[in-house]
C-alpha cells in the first residue's frame, strides 16, 4: 500500500496525516473523494461513509474492497475491476438518464450488494458473474450487453428496467418486484423465478421479441413455442424450467434424465444448476433425491482413474447439500491474505490449494461452501482470496471459528515456509473487518 498511500496523499493534503493514517489500516472513512483515481490499485480497501463525486475512476483496480454507505455519483468507472468487494448502502446515481458510457467493461464477478441503489445507470458490457443483490433498487437502469450468469436477486425492486442482449443463464429471482419492465422473453427460460414475474393478466412486466414488445396475450403461445425449439435442441435445463412452470406432467422426468446427463458428462457445474431447479419447484421427494446422489456416486467411481478426480469430489460435496438442504449459496466472509512466495512450479500451487480446500471444507459446515482465489503481482507475492458462503440467508460465521481457520491458515504457510504479510477479513453480514498485521502480530478490529 506503499505507493497507494503517497498517491492519496498527493491528492489530499490538507489531509495528510488522516490519509495516511487510513491508508495504514487500508481504510478511508468520511471523506469526499473527487480523484483522479484512474489507472490506480486499491485493492481490499475500506471505504466508508464516503462520497465520489463526478471521480475518475476509469481502469481502478478495488479488488476484495469493502464499501459501506459510499456515493458514486456521476462517477466514470469504465473499465475498473470491482470483483469480490462488497457494497453495503451505497448508491450509485447519474443524473443523466441518456449517459450510458460511464457504466461500461465492469468487472463485479462474486460482489455481494446489500440495501444498494441504482438510479439512471446503464450497465454495458459488465460482468457480474455469481454476483449476489440482496434487498436492492433499480430505477430507470438497463441492462445492456452484459452477464448476469449465476447472479442472485433477492428481495429486489425494478422500476422501469430495460433489459436487452444480455446473458441472464441460471440468474436467480427470489420475492423481487418489477414495475413497467422490459425483459427478453428467450432469456428467461434460463432464470430461476423471472418466468413468474411475467404473468399475462398484469402489466407490470412487458417481455419483448427482437425490437418489438410482445403482446401479454400471445405470452403462452410463445412459451409453447420456446419448448419446441428447446426440445429441438435437447437442451434440456430451459426446457424442463419451462414444463414446471406449464405445469407439464412430463416435468420431472425430464429433469431426472438432465441431471443424469450433465453428471454422466461430469457437467457438475450444470448439475448444481439442476439442483437449484429441482428446490425451487420441490419437485423430488427424499427418496429421488437420494437415488441421484447415489448414481452420482456410481459415475464418480467410474473415473476414479480419471485426471478430474479431485474436482468431482469436491463438487459432489456441493451437490449433495444443494439436494438435501434448500440454501442459498450468499458470500459473507472474506479472507485476503498477502504472501511472500516465490513459486517454483505448479504443482506447489495446486497442493496449497488442496489445503486450503481441505481447510474450509472442514470448518464452513455441512450447509457452508468456499471459493479459492490466488493471483500473481510478481514472481514473489501471491494473494489470496477465501470467500466463504452460509447456509442461511444473514447468517455469519462465529468470531470462533474465524479465529481458528486463521491459526489454522499460519499453520499451513509456516510448515510451507511462505511468508505472511497480513490477513484481512471482512465478515460482511457483521460489517466487521480485522486487520491482522504479521510484522507486529497485532490485530485491529
Amino acid at each position: 500500500m506503499g505507493t497507494n498511500k503517497k498517491y492519496m496523499e498527493k491528492l489530499f493534503p490538507r489531509k495528510k496525516n488522516l490519509v495516511r493514517n487510513s491508508f495504514a489500516a487500508n481504510c478511508v472513512k468520511d471523506m469526499n473523494l473527487y480523484g483522479p483515481f484512474n489507472h490506480h490499485s486499491f485493492k481490499r480497501s475500506s471505504v466508508i461513509s464516503c462520497n465520489f463525486f463526478t471521480t475518475d475512476l476509469k481502469y481502478s483496480a478495488w479488488t476484495g474492497s469493502f464499501f459501506r454507505e459510499v456515493n458514486f455519483k456521476n462517477s466514470k468507472l469504465i473499465g475498473a475491476n470491482l470483483q469480490l468487494c462488497v457494497f453495503d448502502e451505497c448508491l450509485f446515481s447519474e443524473n443523466d438518464k441518456k449517459n450510458d458510457k460511464s457504466f461500461m467493461n465492469i468487472s463485479f464477478c462474486n460482489c455481494l450488494f446489500k440495501y444498494t441503489k441504482f438510479i439512471n445507470i446503464t450497465f454495458k458490457n459488465c460482468v457480474l458473474t455469481d454476483a449476489t443483490f440482496i434487498s436492492c433498487e433499480f430505477e430507470n437502469c438497463k441492462f445492456q450487453s452484459s452477464s448476469f450468469d449465476g447472479t442472485k436477486f433477492i428481495k429486489c425492486n425494478f422500476d422501469h428496467l430495460i433489459a436487452r442482449n444480455m446473458n441472464l443463464d441460471y440468474s436467480q429471482y427470489r420475492d423481487c418486484e418489477f414495475r413497467n419492465s422490459q425483459i427478453s422473453l428467450f432469456q428467461i427460460a434460463y432464470t430461476l423465478g423471472l418466468l413468474q414475474c411475467i404473468p399475462k393478466d398484469s402489466d407490470n412486466v412487458f417481455a419483448f421479441q427482437g425490437k418489438e414488445i410482445a403482446p401479454k396475450v400471445f405470452f403462452n403461445e410463445y412459451i409453447y413455442y420456446l419448448c419446441e425449439y428447446f426440445k429441438d435442441l435437447k437442451d434440456l435445463y430451459p426446457l424442463s424450467n419451462l414444463f414446471y412452470f406449464l405445469e407439464n406432467k412430463d416435468a420431472k422426468k425430464l429433469i431426472i434424465r438432465g441431471i443424469k446427463e450433465a453428471m454422466v458428462s461430469q457437467k457438475y457445474k450444470l448439475v448444481l444448476h439442476y439442483c437449484e431447479l429441482i428446490n425451487y419447484y420441490f419437485c423430488l421427494n427424499s427418496k429421488e433425491k437420494h437415488e441421484l446422489i447415489s448414481f452420482l456416486n456410481s459415475t464418480i467411481e467410474a473415473i476414479s482413474l480419471n485426471e478430474n478426480i479431485r474436482e468431482a469430489v469436491k463438487y459432489s460435496i456441493l451437490i449433495q447439500h444443494y439436494l438435501l438442504n434448500k440454501y442459498d449459496n450468499i458470500p459473507h466472509c472474506y479472507i485476503s491474505i498477502e504472501t511472500e512466495y516465490n513459486v517454483k512450479n505448479g504443482s506447489e500451487i495446486k497442493d496449497l490449494i488442496a489445503e486450503l480446500d481441505n481447510l474450509l471444507i472442514i470448518e464452513q459446515g455441512e450447509k457452508g461452501e468456499h471459493s479459492i482465489t490466488i493471483t500473481h503481482n510478481s514472481p514473489i507475492w501471491l494473494d489470496i482470496v477465501l470467500a466463504i458462503g452460509s447456509s442461511i440467508l444473514g447468517a455469519y460465521l462465529k468470531e470462533e471459528v474465524i479465529d481458528r481457520i486463521i491459526n489454522k491458515l499460519k499453520e499451513i504457510f509456516k510448515n510451507k515456509k511462505i511468508k505472511l504479510k497480513n490477513i484481512t477479513i471482512k465478515n460482511s453480514d457483521k460489517n466487521e473487518i480485522k486487520i491482522i498485521n504479521q510484522k507486529d502480530n497485532k490485530s485491529d478490529q
